[in-house]
Order: C-alpha cells, then structure tokens, then sequence
C-alpha cells in the first residue's frame, strides 16, 4: 500500500482558513481543486468504517448491505432499483452503515463544519483533510480523473463489499464522484474514496506522488480554543446542521440548539429579526 505525503497546517480563526485555502490550491493549480474531509478529533483516522469502527470487520459489510437494502426499500419513497450496488453502497455510507467508503466532500466549509460539529469534542482539537484525487488516482489506477463510481476500475471494489467470497481486489484508494441518489448527499456536494485496504491514509510516512514536492494530503489542524468561533462563524455563512440534513428531525435539532446557545448568551431568540421577517403570525 503506498504512503501519503502531508503538510500540517494550524488554523486558529477563519481568515487563516482562507488563506491557507488559497495556497493550497495555487499549489496545485485550480483546474484540479481537492477534496475535503472534517474530523472532530484530528488524532481520528482517515479509514473507512468497515475497517476502523470497533465491533466490525470487512466480512460483515456484505450482510449489512443487504439487509440495509432488504429493509430501506420500503423507508425511502423514491429508492434505486434494488440490484444497483453503487446506489445502494453510497446510500448505506451515507447513512451512517460501516462500509468501505469514505465520505469526503467538493466543499472546505462542510468539511470545516463537520470539524467543529461536536460539542462534546469541543475540548480536542479537530482538523480539516484535503486530497487531491487526481494525484491519488493517477499513482493508484493511472488515471488523471476522478472516476465516477461506475467506471470498470472501481466495480471489482464495489463487488467486493457485496461479496466477501469475491476474489480479493488489489490494495487500492480510488476517489469516486458520488451517486447522488438522496438530496443530502447533493447538499454536502458528496465524494468518496473507495478503499480495498485498511491501511489509513493518514500513515506518517511520506511518498511524494511523482508531479513534484506537493503533498498529496494537507491537515489543518483546528484548535479546540477556536472550534466554537469557527462555528458560530459558519453559522452566519448559512451552514449548519439543518441546512447540510434537510429534513424535519435535524431541522428542529439544529432550532433547539440554536436556542440553547442563544439563551446562554443572553439573546432573546423569540425576538430575532428572523423571526419578525418570516414567521411573525401575531398579526393574522
């Protein structure tokens, strides 16, 4: 399995963020802008579910799947034809099942937010991982491309996650577009990486990826001190929980705890401007 070369990066207010944003795409050029993947705890691994979360192993993912298809048909009013594995893989990951994929997104300010999400993680610092996927697929499958999730060089990947009596694939890390077949998905503007090895990508050992000293991996570490700026910042930027899980559960999560916090410090949130915009119905 190769390694990954990184650049660590500290980011204590947002307007670091920026700039460290712009020269990390300079590096690379912006005609081949990178991933992004946010970790509440920056000691987390970069690893698929199936391979990190406790209590699972890669010979479970196959039932798992299918009983997540047996079952979500029903729980979904428009759902993907029940024979359609990468459908169905992108569904279950991104509903939280323990599979080989791993969510990344087109968008630093969602991984940024998924940085800082966690309250009770607000004492540890976080961190925000870019990859560049071009570079990954063109060291792993010689590919200067994201590859949809299709494409004949990711399928055997994908057939191995159904099949634990499939032939074994190769080590690889392919990065995939996803299969938008549920609107969160559209809103966190989803990618993925497909793993056929439980090596993480956050392995110290550096591997420069032949196109010159660029790192193929940058972490930006987000100190614990800044996480609740950081996102109270996002926040006014229009992003937050309701608005990255579009339904009514979230919605009224992501309400009580915009209370609380107003609450905490001292603002009277039946009395945001907000409130007298839109929903005032005192004058009806």
């Amino acid at each position: 399995m190769v390694k990954w070369m990184q650049s660590v990066v500290p980011i204590s207010n947002f307007g670091f963020f920026q700039i460290a944003l712009m020269e990390v795409n300079t590096a690379r050029g912006w005609s081949h802008p990178p991933l992004w993947r946010g970790h509440d705890d920056a000691s987390w691994l970069v690893t698929p579910g199936i391979f990190r979360e406790p209590g699972f192993d890669e010979g479970d993912e196959g039932s798992m799947l299918a009983t997540f298809i047996g079952r979500g048909c029903m729980r979904l009013a428009r759902h993907p034809p029940v024979r359609d594995r990468v459908a169905w893989i992108h569904l279950a990951q991104h509903y939280g099942l323990p599979t080989r994929l791993l969510d990344w997104s087109l968008s630093p300010l969602v991984a940024l937010y998924f940085a800082v999400q966690d309250e009770t993680l607000h004492h540890k610092d976080g961190c925000v991982w870019g990859l560049y996927p071009y570079a990954l697929n063109l060291l792993q499958v010689q590919t200067n491309a994201v590859l949809a999730a299709t494409n004949r060089r990711v399928k055997p990947l994908i057939d191995a996650a159904f099949d634990s009596e499939a032939s074994k694939p190769e080590a690889k890390v392919i990065a995939t577009m996803a299969a938008e077949t549920d609107f969160r998905m559209y809103v966190q503007q989803s990618a993925y990486t497909i793993h056929s090895t439980a090596e993480s990508l956050n392995d110290p050992e550096p591997l420069t990826d032949g196109n010159g000293p660029a790192p193929m991996m940058y972490k930006f570490i987000i100190p614990a001190a800044s996480k609740e700026a950081m996102k109270a910042w996002l926040r006014v930027a229009g992003i937050s929980r309701a608005s990255l899980f579009p339904d009514l559960t979230n919605l009224t999560n992501d309400m009580k705890e915009r209370t609380a916090s107003d609450r905490l410090r001292g603002v009277d949130s039946s009395n945001t401007v907000q409130r007298d915009l839109f929903f005032d119905v005192t004058d009806q």
